[in-house]
C-alpha cells in the first residue's frame, strides 16, 4: 500500500482510504489476489473439477484399462 500512495502522491496525512486508492488505481486488494492464484492452483491439481467427480473420473479410467 505504500507503493500505491506513493504512485498516487497521497501521504496517510491526506486521510484517503485504501480501498478508494486501489480503486482509482486500478488495482485488486492482496487478498484477492491470493485467492485467485489459490484457485488457479487447485483446478490445476483437481483437473478443474471438484473433489467427488474427480475420484470418479479416475476410477473410471482405471476400470477401462483394466478392461482391455
Amino acid at each position: 500500500m505504500k507503493y500505491l500512495r506513493r504512485v498516487k502522491e497521497v501521504t496517510k496525512m491526506d486521510k484517503i482510504r485504501n480501498e478508494s486508492i486501489r480503486t482509482e488505481l486500478e488495482t485488486e486488494s492482496i487478498l484477492e489476489h491470493i485467492e485467485m492464484k489459490q484457485l488457479r492452483w487447485w483446478e490445476q491439481h483437481t483437473g478443474g473439477t471438484s473433489s467427488g467427480e474427480y475420484g470418479a473420473r479416475k476410477k473410471e479410467k482405471g476400470q477401462a484399462t483394466k478392461n482391455m
